[in-house]
Formats: C-alpha cells, structure tokens, sequence
C-alpha cells in the first residue's frame, strides 16, 4: 500500500529531528538549506512542513532536545544545576533554569527534589507538542496558465511591506497607467513565525498589461504554470500566515498531494488603502509537485 502523504512527510521530518537530537550543544543550528536538504524539500516549505507536523520549530526541537538531555543530571545526587546547564548547552545555571520554566513552568530546583515532577518533566520534553491545527479552510485545486508580473524584492518585516508595495507602485505608475494594472500579488520565500523579521523575503509583484519590460530597479517573475492548491483568506492581510498554515495541513493531511518546489505566492485582491480590513480577501496559491 502506498503510504500517506503524511507519513512520507513525517519520515522525512523524523530524519531531520535525529539530526537535531545528535548535534553537539556547543555547535549552533544548522541552516535552512541543509534541514531542508536532510528533509528532501524546497527551503521554501521545509518550516512550514516541519512546523505542521511537530507543531514546533526547529529552534524549538532544539532547545527541547538539550533540555531532555540535561534533565537527568538534576536527578544525580553528586549533580548540579550547572552541570545540567553543561549538558545543554548553556553558559551559566540561570541561564539553564530561565530556559528550563520557559519551556515546562517548572524550576530546576524543584524538579530535583521531586521524583514525580522529574519523570512528567523528562516525558514532555522528549515528545513534540504534536502537529500544528489549522483553522478549517475550504480548498480547491486549479491550474494557472503561467503569466508574469513585475516584481520589487524585499527583505524585512511582513508587517511593513506596506511600504515596499508604495515603492513598487511609484515605479510602474512612473511608466505604466493605472488602468493597466490587472492584479496585486506576493510571492512568500519565507515563514514568518521562524524566521527573524529582518530577515523574511518577500517579492511585491503586479500584473500590468502591455508593459514590456521591468522599470528600472524592479524584475519580471513567472507564477503559475503547474497545479496549484488554493484558499481564499478572509480579513486583515496582517493574518494571512494563520491561513497559509491551513492550507500546508489541508494539502497534507487532507488532500494528500505532494507540495511542489516553488514558493507561495499571493493574489490580494483589495487594495488595504481602500478597502475596510473586514472586506479584504486574498487568495493563497500553494504550488503542487
């Protein structure tokens, strides 16, 4: 029997998560590139996958990880908080013991001196909080024509793309007509609730008719052109990523279809400068293998 698209996804993260187990605490995180390469997956999904399955980051495995590791040296009676704060990877006691209620609400100092407390502590920190649960989101399957847009890249806050889209729109207009702009999109590198703000790609893009070439300091892009897996979002753009996580658990757990290499991309059907936050709609594009 072929299995699941969930159970070939949840191989391919299991991978990664020995991967994350084995690392040494003194040596950093490995990079988005050879997660995602251990895991057999685009950069551009490997988060949101992992994060759909493990309902956690990798960051999050990690610190969970080293924690798990570090816990049986407060059982030791010849342990120590700073030895336990060895173990995982922190410089210093308070440190350990900061990271320690943060993750689980219990204190070091108490789990040292309770048995119990120490066998939930040692069960919660070797398992994941469990696959992340989307809001239910209707999905449709569609096949997009590939068609080009105009496009500004940005690096920076999700929250202040505002901006880039007026720099884009000062560009085009200083060439184009207004009535020649058919439709504002946005493409989506990456996952806002795993990377840093500052660090968070993103292409503002427009569909214009009749422009030939890019405007100076912009590019052309290609959307489309294979199957893709959509979802309308209802509401403020600022919440988008609520409904892009739907869709990667629908596409999984529900649809069982393979996600293809290319990236989400985003058609925002109203512009927010005109239209009430309550009537915004967009439609999310999730491209399939």
């Amino acid at each position: 029997m072929k299995p699941s698209q969930r159970a070939v996804y949840a191989d391919r993260i299991e991978a990664v998560i020995r991967h994350l187990a084995d690392l040494d605490p003194a040596n950093p995180i490995p990079g988005l590139g050879e997660l995602a390469a251990l895991a057999h997956l685009s950069e551009y999904h490997f988060h949101r996958i992992y994060r759909t399955m493990t309902g956690e980051t990798p960051a999050a495995t990690v610190r969970r990880l080293r924690l798990a590791r570090a816990v049986p040296d407060l059982a030791d009676a010849c342990g120590s908080v700073t030895a336990a704060a060895g173990a995982a990877g922190y410089a210093s006691g308070p440190a350990f013991t900061r990271a320690l209620k943060a993750e689980t609400g219990t204190t070091a100092d108490a789990a040292r001196h309770d048995e119990d407390l120490m066998h939930a502590l040692m069960a919660h920190l070797r398992s994941p909080g469990g696959a992340a649960s989307g809001a239910p989101i209707r999905v449709e399957i569609a096949s997009f024509d590939p068609f080009e847009v105009v496009a500004l890249r940005n690096v920076g806050d999700y929250a202040e793309l505002n901006h880039a889209y007026s720099r884009l729109f000062e560009a085009v207009l200083a060439v184009a007509a207004p009535e020649q702009i058919r439709g504002i999109w946005g493409v989506h590198y990456d996952d806002p609730a795993t990377a840093t703000a500052e660090d968070c790609r993103f292409a503002c893009c427009l569909q214009i008719d009749g422009l030939e070439m890019a405007p100076p300091g912009l590019e052309t892009l290609t959307l489309g052109g294979q199957a893709i897996a959509t979802a309308v979002h209802h509401g403020s753009y600022d919440d988008i990523g609520i409904s892009i996580d739907a869709l990667y658990q629908n596409v999984i757990d529900v649809l069982g279809r393979p996600i293809g290499q290319a990236p989400v991309f985003v058609h925002y059907r109203q512009d927010p400068e005109e239209t009430p936050e309550d009537d915004l709609e967009a439609l999310i594009c999730l491209p399939l293998a």
